[in-house]
């Protein structure tokens, strides 16, 4: 007869305990049963031990080798034969009414995948009695499937894996992989089967945990904490826990789009901060896959978020770059860029494809760096005016989602901009969302009968958008009194979800009936776009539902923009329907006024339906969108392979250029440079190198890999008295000369430095000032000025001189221009602001930077003298 439990029992030594644990198996009331045994060559004779029971229902299997836990597992599952898999430890022990019981209710409850049990822990030894009690406690305390999930949400395992019962097909598919230097353990299994079916416990102890000093754990124990943080960690599973229901909607007949793209010249890195739900991630989802089908090769760099499987579902190959926040600290910038070299070597990138705030840091390193062109997409009004700075100033092309993102875009960045500009909406993928219903019996399903009226809102619920949401539910509210036919359902999730959740349960209460409906997140939006009468949204769902044929009224983060039609097409797509720009704030009663005309007139209802769908057809097709992008890479592939050619075309011109623009710079040094003050004995050394001008923020130079590094921005370089004496003399606006693809391939550093011939120019500027100096012993001080406000500070890891450390900082004028300033009391406040004011009229490109501030900063030697001086050998 076919066992119906199939119990695998992966040994390695344990010959002590191994005998009484088998014996546990064997007193079990339910008998139709298998016990497979895996000696995985222990050095133990424990063979002689399993003899001593005689049970047909006992299968041993002996390794030649030690192969691990995880082949073990893998060998037993291929011989078991039940339908329900069960684990044993060789030194644990069941109650003879274990598997009865674990089977029952399984049966029982057909939601659950697996099937628990509260346990009792145990030692002989007396110094493990205190743990044991802990361990006993706080295992027992989680029971339902749902304290079991929020327990594994907040990075705690509730359940000891072999006290698991589940239904075999949990395992079909499963793949055992051991990362390098990882503990095996059941843990990267029990996240496994979470992910397949639901756990809960059965509520009384059925199996005895032992503890003493030989077992795995006690002896790996700190190696296995670590392994359950990081398993946790890379998983995924607090966001498959907590968007479930969202997972659901992925089926396995929906299209997987082919990764056969191994020899596409169009390679694509998409950056983007996390895969959170929202309509950013959507944009990058449809892009993505368009590109695909286009023939482009597309990875998707993230930290990770509850859409990472739904983006591997389609095909899509997710690579983990951990961004931690919105912004990456210059500790942690090197780390990503390193990392994502590798990434873009390993996958042949060639173009980047920005979305959100660190991601756009990021790609505008990466070009500093190594010259990928990167193209950045503005997908709404929230982005912080130093990301924009930092981000879209050296963006090879910048892609706005709407009118208004373009035009604020040009008043802030202005001339400065080195891509273009261009507007591009989203796309929608007409195929996927049609008028045509999707699911049948869909009002039966949500428990509303068939003649109720639909209205849907769909939004992410936090920032403006909750304002939105409450305007929403409050406008159904005042027309459900009077129309009991009338259903309300909010879609979205976000950090304010549980405040509308708490709101709609007031109304309903007043209501006395369930008439507004919180379902959460949702990937399929289709039924609750097809089976509404009214869509309300902005942005992409205002496009979805169109492209479904539903009327949409629309309101968003901005604002409200009323109802989309014909006559208003050009401006509501100018606001972005609300979400960019709109014409009031959102307001309950105008939105009640405006649902109840469309309630009221079926025949305009059915004219939007047709109209909205041709419309989204003409402009918003996300193959016509994909198509305008797709172009946009190739152009700019095209341009950077002509400036290639060109490079390769032309290397003597490339070093006659260095030559001379070295020579312009040392040249330039010897007309600024005049006089010493009479009395002064003075010494100077190369400190530090300064970016900028006076009273302008600019961005400072990252490192230069190869020895390659582009700068748009004057030099200004400090001297320090090497005695000391606290008489620094600056040289302000010492190199004012833009130099545009500084190419520098000849390093005469011994040392790996990627800056070296930087170093070296600097050096030279350096001695050349010594001389001017040393052949001008007297200057005039009315002639020098100083004003210092950007203070860059460059210096090499010693550690790994491959990599340059920065750091930065902006100190305010005011201490330097007092009349106490020994090279400014002579001068006069006036003359000197008038010296400074010439200075500022320079026309010089800036770029932005992130610095601290210093208002109270104390200009003397000590406080600018910090870092490496640059004439190291």
């Amino acid at each position: 007869m076919k066992p119906e439990i199939s119990v695998i029992m992966p040994v390695y030594n344990c010959k002590q305990y191994i005998f009484e644990s088998i014996k546990s198996i064997c007193n079990q009331t339910f008998e139709n049963w298998e016990l497979i045994i895996i000696n995985d060559n222990s050095i133990e004779n424990i063979e002689e031990e399993i003899k001593k029971i005689q049970d047909d229902r006992i299968h041993y299997h002996a390794f030649v080798e030690h192969e691990g836990l995880f082949n073990s597992l893998k060998y037993g599952l291929q011989q078991a034969q039940g339908d329900f898999i069960t684990f044993h430890d060789p030194d644990d022990i069941s109650s003879p009414t274990r598997f009865h019981e674990q089977l029952n209710y399984l049966k029982s409850n057909d939601d659950l995948g697996m099937v628990s049990c509260l346990i009792r822990c145990f030692t002989n030894d007396t110094s493990y009695r205190n743990a044991c009690t802990f361990i006993e406690k706080i295992q027992n305390a989680y029971i339902s499937k749902e304290q079991i999930e929020n327990a594994i949400i907040n990075k705690f395992s509730p359940v000891i894996f072999p006290t698991i019962m589940m239904r075999r097909s949990l395992l079909d598919g499963i793949e055992f992989h051991k990362e390098e230097n990882e503990l095996e353990d059941y843990f990267q299994i029990f996240l496994y089967l979470l992910k397949q079916g639901r756990l809960e416990k059965v509520n009384s102890v059925l199996y005895y945990y032992r503890r003493h000093k030989n077992s795995y754990h006690i002896q790996n124990e700190k190696n296995y904490s670590e392994t359950v943080q990081a398993q946790l960690s890379k998983s995924g599973i607090q966001n498959f826990i907590k968007y479930r229901e969202l997972y659901k909607d992925l089926k396995k007949e929906q299209y997987i789009v082919s990764r056969s793209k191994k020899d596409s010249p169009l390679r694509i890195l998409m950056l983007i901060d996390a895969l959170n739900i929202g309509g950013t991630e959507m944009y990058v989802l449809e892009l993505a896959k368009s590109l695909e089908k286009s023939g482009a090769h597309v990875v998707i760099g993230t930290s990770g978020g509850p859409l990472v499987e739904v983006f591997q579902h389609y095909g899509l190959k997710v690579v983990k770059i951990p961004f931690t926040s919105d912004y990456i600290s210059n500790k942690d910038i090197m780390k990503l860029i390193k990392l994502t070299k590798k990434i873009i070597d390993e996958e042949k990138i060639n173009l980047l494809h920005c979305h959100l705030f660190a991601s756009m840091r990021l790609g505008n390193d990466i070009y500093r760096s190594y010259k990928i062109p990167y193209i950045v997409t503005l997908h709404g009004l929230f982005y912080p005016n130093d990301v924009l700075f930092s981000s879209c100033i050296n963006a090879t092309k910048i892609i706005a989602v709407s009118e208004p993102i373009k035009k604020l875009i040009e008043s802030k960045l202005g001339s400065r901009i080195r891509g273009e500009i261009v507007v591009i909406p989203n796309g929608i993928d007409m195929e996927n969302f049609h008028p045509q219903h999707t699911v049948k019996d869909f009002k039966n399903q949500l428990g509303i009968p068939e003649n109720s009226q639909i209205i849907t809102y769909c939004s992410r619920l936090d920032w403006g958008k909750t304002f939105a949401a409450e305007a929403f539910i409050f406008a159904c509210f005042t027309l459900m009194a009077k129309n009991k036919h009338l259903h309300a359902f909010v879609v979205g999730d976000g950090a304010d979800k549980n405040l509308i959740t708490h709101e709609v349960n007031i109304l309903n209460k007043m209501l006395k009936r369930d008439a507004i409906h919180v379902v959460g997140a949702k990937f399929n939006l289709l039924p609750y776009y097809q089976n509404a009468n009214i869509v309300v949204g902005t942005a992409r769902v205002a496009l979805e539902a169109m492209s479904c044929g539903k009327p949409v009224i629309a309101v968003g983060n901005h604002g409200y923009t009323g109802i989309i039609n014909p006559r208003c097409m050009n401006e509501q797509w100018n606001m972005y329907f609300g979400d960019h720009d709109s014409i009031k704030k959102a307001d309950p009663s105008v939105l009640a006024k405006d649902l109840n005309q469309l309630l009221q007139n079926t025949k305009s209802c059915k004219y939007l339906e047709k109209w909205g769908r041709r419309w989204c057809e003409k402009k918003f097709d996300s193959r016509l969108v994909a198509k305008d992008i797709f172009n946009l890479y190739q152009e700019v592939l095209s341009k950077k392979e002509v400036e290639n050619t060109d490079k390769e075309n032309m290397p003597n011109k490339i070093e006659t250029d260095i030559q001379t623009k070295e020579s312009l710079l040392l040249e330039k040094t010897s007309f600024i440079i005049s006089k010493i003050p009479d009395g002064i004995e003075f010494t100077p050394e190369i400190s530090e190198v300064v970016f900028g001008s006076n009273n302008a923020l600019a961005r400072y130079c990252t490192h230069c890999p190869y020895c390659r590094f582009d700068i748009t921005m004057p030099f200004t370089i400090i001297l320090k008295d090497k005695k000391d004496s606290c008489k620094t003399l600056t040289v302000p606006d010492l190199l004012h000369i833009e130099l545009n693809s500084y190419n520098y391939n000849n390093c005469i550093h011994k040392q790996d430095c990627e800056c070296g011939a930087l170093v070296n120019l600097i050096n030279k500027c350096g001695m050349r000032i010594e001389n001017e100096i040393k052949n001008n012993p007297i200057i005039d001080k009315h002639n020098q000025y100083i004003i210092f406000e950007i203070i860059t500070r460059i210096y090499v890891n010693f550690c790994d001189p491959g990599i340059l450390d920065l750091e930065a900082g902006i100190y305010g004028s005011g201490s330097i221009i007092g009349e106490d300033n020994p090279l400014v009391k002579d001068t006069g406040k006036d003359e000197f602001k008038k010296n400074i004011a010439a200075e500022d009229s320079t026309n010089i490109h800036h770029e932005p930077l992130y610095c601290y501030e210093d208002d109270n900063f104390d200009y003397d030697a000590n406080s600018l003298m910090r870092g490496y001086p640059y004439n190291r050998p």
